[in-house]
């Protein structure tokens, strides 16, 4: 839910520095099949938006829009660059063993994303 958020940013500056973190975690729990089965979860979904509405809140966009059916993971083609740097900054110190390209991990997320949006 945060990278749907993180997509509505405003800011030209991209996102915060080191989320992008979070698409590789993404990329790791789709690869394990565990976001399929979160996927067929929609009370989790559900509690988890809630919470995120109270502790979290974001741009009224970003909230209206999280649900499923509108879920956005991918980032806007003028957000990439940012989301490339953050990526490429962090794969050096945070990852180990073979760490995949960017450019794979957001079409395995897109994938996901697509799949998710049409069985919701």
């Amino acid at each position: 839910m945060l990278l749907h958020e993180e997509t509505y940013r405003k800011s030209s500056g991209g996102p915060k520095v080191r989320l992008a973190r979070h698409y590789y975690d993404l990329w790791c729990l789709i690869k394990k099949g565990v976001a399929e089965k979160a996927q067929t979860d929609t009370e989790l979904f559900q509690r988890v938006t809630a919470h995120r509405a109270v502790f979290f809140r974001k741009s009224k966009e970003a909230q209206e829009t999280l649900r499923p059916g509108s879920l956005r993971l991918v980032p806007m083609t003028e957000q990439l660059p940012a989301w490339k740097q953050d990526y490429q900054a962090m794969s050096e110190d945070m990852f180990f063993g073979e760490v995949p390209a960017f450019d794979e991990i957001l079409r395995v997320v897109g994938d996901f994303e697509k799949r998710f949006n049409k069985t919701s």
